[in-house]
């Protein structure tokens, strides 16, 4: 019940047995564990923290499972590296979980059972991974993602999905984003009843973003880059194969002060079998009652 600072390199690694921690706080359940419990954790400047292992071999649970999983039960202060590339839990009740550091998450996810404040740099990429059901309940099948309670992008906090991130990425939390937000790859924003909020900024430069609820923007919102051909195939993005920039939400909510910017449009490439029409600018897209004030 104490404390513990890591200020070397501290693993979570190997392929964990069944219930390998049946400990009062850890999930009751039967894929495989490895677990770290104490009062708080200190990830210190220039420490690192491995939370990733490779997969799991065919494991004989009631739901196959494809990667491991890792649980601190603790509260995380993180001033160096967290490296992600699995299934991390983090959790200690009534505490807000903190980043001044570096979070890389590539091929995994970060499950916050309380709120997360990044005052660092988030990063968000990794491919498509086959996972059970009990892995992530709510991410549907993206290559990267992190749930949260509150998720806070504390001002001067940096939040980035990668291009790479050809899965995509999902931030299954409420969003209050008051530094910067890069978008490069599909991102899906989801917490049910939350209003999402920025006061600072989003630079929607590749990709989507999908806000399954209200999105409020009090800061900057930025359509910029240049977008590839079928760059937003989703339901609700228009049928055409020419260079999209797509934001959806149920509403979104531009306040008093806030800036949404179509920027300045490069030339798209030559007409080709993906593009019958050659188009001289990129095309942006709100699917989303607008509300401009």
């Amino acid at each position: 019940n104490g404390d513990y600072v890591n200020l070397g390199t501290f693993n979570f690694g190997g392929a964990p047995a069944l219930n390998a921690a049946p400990a009062s706080n850890a999930p009751a359940q039967t894929g495989g564990i490895l677990w770290v419990g104490s009062r708080s954790m200190t990830n210190g400047s220039g420490a690192t923290i491995n939370a990733g292992g490779g997969t799991l071999a065919s494991v004989s649970a009631p739901t196959p499972m494809s990667i491991n999983r890792y649980y601190l039960d603790a509260e995380l202060r993180n001033y160096g590296t967290l490296n992600v590339s699995s299934d991390l839990t983090v959790t200690m009740p009534g505490k807000t979980h903190t980043s001044t550091g570096t979070i890389n998450i590539n091929g995994g996810g970060m499950n916050v059972l309380e709120d997360l404040s990044n005052s660092g740099v988030i990063n968000l990429d990794g491919v498509v991974l086959s996972m059970a059901s009990p892995l992530a309940p709510t991410q549907r099948g993206h290559g990267a993602w992190i749930q949260a309670n509150l998720l806070t992008n504390q001002p001067g906090g940096t939040l980035n999905v990668l291009a790479t991130a050809a899965a995509g990425a999902s931030l299954e939390a409420q969003l209050l984003n008051q530094g910067t937000l890069n978008v490069n790859a599909p991102l899906t924003i989801t917490k049910p009843t939350a209003v999402h909020t920025s006061t600072g900024t989003v630079n929607l430069n590749g990709g989507f973003i999908n806000v399954l609820e209200d999105f409020t923007n009090l800061g900057t919102f930025n359509f910029g880059g240049a977008p590839a051909l079928n760059a937003a195939a989703t339901p609700n993005a228009p049928a055409q194969t020419q260079g999209v920039l797509w934001a959806g939400s149920r509403s979104m909510t531009n306040g008093p002060g806030g800036n949404i910017i179509v920027g300045t449009l490069s030339t798209l490439a030559a007409a080709g079998s993906d593009a019958p029409t050659p188009m001289s600018i990129n095309q942006y897209y709100i699917d989303a009652e607008l509300r401009n004030y």
